[in-house]
């Protein structure tokens, strides 16, 4: 593969690490620094149109051919202000370097020599009046003392008896907003009026330069807009033919085109409907030619981020940015893309901290999350640089694949692996947003991302044990019960003669009912045992359990997030417990009803919901007052003549499968009553005592009792019911 290294040569300044940025116009008179060297700052100087257009300006105004005499640049941190006063500088007071300098760029202007050139760092010297550094470095003390309010137009007019004179004002607005007194700020804007207006005389000779950036509409006002030659550096045409002229010392154009037609071809092989590029392709070529070995897409974020960081450094940022990002990349890389720019290269790291410390380490961390997927650091890098400035934050989906894509990715899946990837990097990563369909790095924690990720974890890390408790806590207080409803196989049922209601979590059919749940019960029939309507276990199925484990991670959330995401915290909580809740809900589901005795039992699966109390509605409704009776009877005549003690009746009903379950607990005592005091139909035998229809027993009657189905009761029973049908026959008679 052909790199950057071979296509172009890096510049010295940037393999050593030692890129000059940040122009100190004020150490023009030390020695020991770089901007006293006519010689080094012109070789590190571009011709912006801007610079070229002021140099042509000022040229016409020494020759007398234009008026105007006050030149400013304007612009904000970074834009090259104090580098284009600089090189003007040196363009007049070095006038073989400069001379060089133009003809090695073909521009065909010419400075008068001998002009006296006065500099002056206003934020650095911060003197009470603008005009006291300008007055004591051309040696007019004399003058200085003189001034009552502000220079006049005469003391102006004195600083030109020895020739023409060039004064440049570095970080005018700066300084100029720094003063409170209102009266001082009022001379000083005289000053820079009776300045401006003597600029315009082209016999007086004088011409000023000045930087600011351009937003005190006060200080412009008075500078004079229709007095002053302004050239905005912010908005430059050829910022960045200026990038790449400090990063690299030559280019070979002809050895970039295969590098530019082999991502061209990508590009096109993905069709129209999957289009990622901007503009056509052949316009798309030309630019990427023209910008290399700089991807366009890397370019124009750069540029849109800088530009709209107000506070920071704009085309000398981006050249900061881009030598840490090539010295690591150069031998390795055959272009630059937005992926490049890693934060974890130091270098690189320290200039993106610049841009947004915080921003910067939610990224970090979210590559820490993702790092097992190769591609997910260059996603997330891509995403970042769009994630900056505020207003216009977020990658398209085109822009996060052109800030990926290589040719060598196509081994791997191409496009399709950035979408794969990129969808994994969206469900993984804490604080990447999806918002208005552009994806965005944010400070704020992504709580469903977040919470969705931390559970993943918890179940790879520490399996499914507490989110199946989860679940198994959920399903109880929807079918609720109180302390009489157990979850199976979750909680341990007890083998108790207390109706119990049994949901399951589990699908079984009857085998694995007697085999697994009922064998070994002594008390079989004391319970409702509920399945859910769909094989298999609910408290396994991995969409419950990721769903079970959010809601755990939440409980463990709000003891530690910010009251600002709180509401959002359990906003969300509530939204996945119900939603999981009804999920679980709609699963159930069927009551086992015990059918058949002895061995031959089997189970009749009834629809019911998953409310207890419906479920036991439901079962008592079942086994009504019709049921019972036929098998208390069918009890007693099984039993003939030995008859049967309530409290073995009562232990048969709780114990063996296929009878009645007893939903209420005096619901055998009340049919046992009604089957001896209404029907006649049992006799109910306690010592000497016997109840029946003529003797009714009463609502307390002892648990010893025996029963006895009619024709098996005692002699007296029997002679009462032979009594009572003679004397229906002699009625009849």
């Amino acid at each position: 593969m052909r790199t950057i290294k071979d296509v172009a040569v890096v510049s010295q300044e940037v393999l050593r690490g030692e890129v000059f940025g940040s122009v100190k116009i004020y150490n023009v008179d030390n020695p020991g620094k770089l901007e006293n060297s006519a010689q080094r700052v012109l070789a590190i100087t571009y011709p912006t149109q801007a610079l070229q257009q002021a140099l042509k300006a000022a040229a016409e105004r020494f020759a007398g051919k234009r008026a105007q005499g006050t030149f400013v640049f304007a612009g904000g941190y970074g834009t090259g202000k104090s580098h284009s006063l600089l090189a003007i500088y040196h363009l007049l007071t070095s006038p073989d370097e400069g001379q060089k300098w133009l003809a090695k760029w073909g521009i065909d202007l010419e400075f008068p020599r001998g002009i006296r050139v006065v500099v002056s760092h206003l934020l650095d010297e911060d003197p009470d009046f603008a005009w006291e550094p300008v007055m004591r470095k051309l040696g007019r003390d004399d003058l200085l003392a003189k001034v009552r309010d502000h220079p006049s137009g005469a003391q102006i007019h004195a600083l030109l008896e020895e020739g023409p004179l060039v004064i440049i004002l570095d970080e005018l607005e700066s300084w100029y907003a720094s003063i409170e007194d209102a009266a001082r700020r009022e001379r000083n804007l005289n000053f820079l009026q009776n300045l401006t207006e003597a600029a315009e005389d082209p016999q007086l000779g004088l011409v000023v330069f000045a930087s600011l950036y351009g937003r005190n509409q006060e200080l412009l006002g008075r500078l004079g807009r229709e007095r002053i030659f302004l050239k905005d550096l912010g908005v430059a045409e050829d910022k960045v033919k200026v990038v790449l002229f400090r990063l690299f010392e030559e280019i070979h154009r002809d050895k970039a085109r295969p590098v530019v037609d082999a991502y061209l071809q990508l590009y096109a092989d993905l069709g129209e409907e999957a289009a990622i590029v901007p503009a056509p392709l052949d316009v798309y070529r030309n630019q990427m030619l023209d910008y290399y070995p700089l991807h366009p897409e890397l370019v124009n974020v750069l540029f849109q981020t800088y530009s709209a960081c107000k506070d920071w450094q704009n085309t000398r940022g981006i050249i900061y940015l881009l030598s840490g990002v090539l010295r690591r990349w150069y031998e390795e890389r055959d272009l630059l893309l937005p992926a490049d720019v890693d934060p974890n290269v130091s270098e690189v790291h320290d200039d993106l901290y610049q841009l947004g410390p915080q921003l910067l380490a939610r990224a970090l961390e979210d590559m820490k999350r993702t790092k097992h997927d190769r591609l997910a650091k260059d996603i997330l890098a891509t995403i970042l640089l769009y994630s900056f400035v505020p207003e216009m934050a977020g990658a398209e989906e085109s822009q996060v694949i052109l800030g990926c894509l290589r040719p060598e990715l196509q081994a791997v899946g191409g496009v399709n692996e950035i979408y794969r990837v990129l969808g994994k990097v969206e469900a993984n990563a804490w604080y990447l947003w999806r918002l208005d369909g552009k994806y965005v790095i944010r400070t704020e924690e992504n709580l469903p991302v977040s919470i969705n990720a931390r559970a993943a974890r918890a179940l790879q890390e520490h399996g499914p044990t507490d989110a199946r408790l989860k679940i198994g806590q959920l399903l109880a207080e929807i079918a609720g019960g109180g302390a009489n409803t157990f979850i199976y196989p979750l909680d341990q049922v007890p083998d108790s003669r207390q109706l119990k209601a049994v949901i399951s979590t589990r699908y079984l059919d009857d085998e694995a009912l007697r085999e697994e749940f009922y064998r070994g019960l002594e008390w079989r029939n004391s319970l409702i045992f509920v399945r859910p309507k769909t094989v298999g276990d609910l408290a396994g199925n991995e969409s419950f359990l990721l769903s079970a484990q959010r809601l755990l991670v939440c409980e463990q959330m709000e003891r530690e997030v910010s009251k600002e995401l709180l509401p959002q915290l359990k906003e969300f909580k509530q939204r996945e417990e119900s939603d999981l809740k009804g999920k679980l809900r709609g699963n159930y589901g069927e009551w086992m009803k015990p059918v058949g005795r002895g061995e031959r039992i089997y189970f009749l699966p009834k629809d019911c919901n998953l409310n207890v109390a419906e479920i036991l509605k439901g079962v008592k409704e079942t086994y009504g007052a019709e049921v019972l009776d036929e098998a208390i009877l069918t009890e007693l005549e099984e039993a003939g003549g030995r008859g049967k003690r309530f409290d073995e009746l009562r232990l048969a009903f709780l114990k063996l499968l296929g009878k009645p379950i007893l939903v209420e607990p005096d619901a055998l005592r009340d049919r046992v009553r009604h089957l001896c005091n209404q029907q006649g139909q049992i006799v109910m035998e306690r010592g000497k005592i016997l109840y029946h229809k003529d003797n009714p027993a009463p609502v307390n009657f002892a648990e010893d009792v025996i029963l006895y189905a009619m024709r098996y009761g005692p002699a007296l029973a029997k002679e009462v019911e032979l009594e009572k049908r003679e004397e229906e026959q002699g009625k009849v008679v």
